[in-house]
């Protein structure tokens, strides 16, 4: 017996169009899913660009009024602490990712 002959029935448009509503399904799976990780990455992306924003407004603030000594002391200041983190961060992350 083939194929033809063990149907129940006529095919009909139903049938036809069933593997074209799993492939739609599928896709407005992957639409919901892309659409929420860019409202993640917006929220992300948007905050971020506050935060260095604020961290631009209060630099232009602390050059307009520490006065030219203070500001000398705070951009040392400023310094060995950027250059102790970097010396401190030296591969302690690459010994906890191992």
């Amino acid at each position: 017996m083939d194929a033809i002959t063990q149907m129940d029935g006529p095919v009909t448009l139903s049938d036809a169009t069933q593997p074209m509503a799993v492939a739609d399904s599928q896709r407005s799976a992957l639409k919901r899913r892309i659409l929420e990780w860019v409202q993640i990455f917006g929220t992300v992306g948007s905050l971020q660009l506050v935060v260095q924003g604020l961290s631009f407004l209060g630099g232009i603030l602390i050059v307009r009024w520490l006065p030219s000594s203070e500001y000398a002391l705070y951009t040392l200041a400023n310094a060995m602490l950027a250059t102790m983190s970097l010396l401190a961060n030296s591969g302690i992350s690459d010994g906890v990712m191992a």
